[in-house]
C-alpha cells in the first residue's frame, strides 16, 4: 500500500488550488458547489477557469441551466466561460424570451444546442427568422423544436432561410407551399433528415403505398420513423 500523501503534498491528479484559484473556489463554494463539482468544472474549462469573471458567469449559467449536471453537459460541448454575458449571452437569452420561450424551454434548448446562447446575436436572430419563415410562428409549442432543427444546419443556409431544404421537401413529397409549412410546423426535425432518407420514404409512402402527399404533410412524424425498422414492418403485418 502506498503511503498517504502529507497535507502539503499534491497528487498529480488533484486540482492545484493555488492563489489564483482560491478566490474562484471560494466563490463557487458560495454558490453551493462541492469541491468535487468545482474540480469537474475546472477540468473541462482548463486555463479559462482562472478568469476573474468565472464565478459571475457560472452563477448566471447555473441559474439558466437549472442544475449543475445540465451546466456540465453544456460545457462539454461549448466554451461558455469565454463568451461575454453582456454582449452575447444575455442578448441571445432575451431574444429567446421575446420568442415566447420560458426559462425551462431555454434551458432545454441550450442543453441540446449550447451555441444558441454563445453565437453572434445576429446569427441567432437569423435562426429565429428562419424558423418563422419555414412556417413555425413565435410563441407556438413547436418553436423551440424549430430553432433546434434550424440550428443544426450550416450558417450559410440559416442566413438564406433554408430555401434549399424547403425546396427539397416540396419536390420530394410533391407538396404545395402550404403543405410544406404544415409538415414543418408539425415536425421541424424533418429539415434535418438526410436527402437520401427522405427520398426513400417518399418512394415507399407515395409510390409504393399510394399515400396522398397531403396525408403525409398532416402526419410528418412518420418521416422520422425508421423505414426498415418500423414503417415497412407495420405495413406488411397489416396485409
Amino acid at each position: 500500500m502506498s503511503p498517504r500523501s502529507s497535507p502539503g503534498t499534491r497528487s498529480s491528479s488533484a486540482p492545484a488550488w493555488d492563489r489564483t484559484l482560491a478566490p474562484i473556489v471560494a466563490g463557487l463554494s458560495g454558490l453551493g458547489l462541492s469541491r468535487s463539482e468545482i474540480a469537474r468544472l475546472a477540468s473541462l474549462a482548463a486555463h479559462r477557469f482562472r478568469r476573474k469573471d468565472t464565478v459571475s458567469k457560472l452563477e448566471y449559467h447555473l441559474r439558466l441551466f437549472r442544475s449543475f449536471e445540465n451546466l456540465l453537459r453544456a460545457i462539454k460541448f461549448c466554451d461558455l466561460i469565454s463568451h461575454s454575458l453582456e454582449r452575447v449571452v444575455k442578448p441571445n437569452v432575451a431574444l429567446l424570451r421575446e420568442c415566447g420561450l420560458g426559462d425551462c424551454d431555454i434551458a432545454k434548448l441550450c442543453i441540446s444546442r449550447p451555441r444558441m446562447i454563445t453565437t453572434n446575436p445576429e446569427l441567432v436572430q437569423a435562426m429565429v427568422t428562419c424558423a418563422q419563415d419555414i412556417g413555425v410562428p413565435r410563441g407556438s409549442v413547436m418553436f423551440r423544436h424549430a430553432l433546434l432543427a434550424v440550428s443544426s444546419v450550416g450558417k450559410e443556409e440559416i442566413l438564406l432561410g433554408c430555401p434549399a431544404r424547403v425546396e427539397y421537401l416540396r419536390n420530394t413529397f410533391r407538396w404545395t407551399d402550404a403543405e410544406v409549412a404544415i409538415a414543418v410546423s408539425k415536425a421541424p426535425a424533418v429539415l434535418t433528415r438526410a436527402k437520401e432518407s427522405l427520398q426513400r420514404r417518399s418512394e415507399f409512402l407515395i409510390s409504393e403505398l399510394g399515400l396522398e402527399p397531403a396525408y403525409i404533410a398532416y402526419r410528418p412524424a412518420m418521416l422520422m420513423y425508421s423505414l426498415e425498422g418500423r414503417i415497412r414492418p407495420r405495413h406488411y403485418t397489416t396485409l
